[in-house]
């Protein structure tokens, strides 16, 4: 899990990118983003109902889609912030860490 200061933690703060925020897509993916006067990214991970019913399904997809943030977070590091908000397509069911991990590595180039 990313520590608190790279999360996005207030609603406003969601809503307002899903608002006003730059889109792109990949083939699991949709990365919502703004840029920030942070020092630092800040990122979250929402999940909705309408990708899977369950909550274990759910929360297995949030901490997968995490894992991989914590992990490529060093290439994410660059001149200028963003506050990233991202959320899963439907297709996510049923594929794998590493194509998911595949699907986030092709939206890297968006934050640089």
């Amino acid at each position: 899990m990313l520590a608190r200061r790279y999360r996005l933690t207030k609603s406003d703060n969601v809503s307002g990118i899903l608002k006003s925020g730059d889109m792109a897509a990949s083939q699991f993916l949709i990365a919502r983003f703004r840029k920030s006067d942070l020092d630092h990214h800040r990122c979250s991970v929402i999940v909705s109902t309408k990708i899977e019913k369950t909550a274990v399904q759910r929360n297995r997809i949030r901490r997968q889609i995490n894992e991989i943030l914590r992990l490529n977070w060093d290439k994410l590091i660059t001149s200028s912030h963003f506050d990233i908000l991202i959320l899963p397509k439907k297709a996510i069911i049923g594929a794998t860490y590493d194509e998911i991990e595949k699907s986030f590595l092709k939206l890297l180039p968006l934050f640089q």
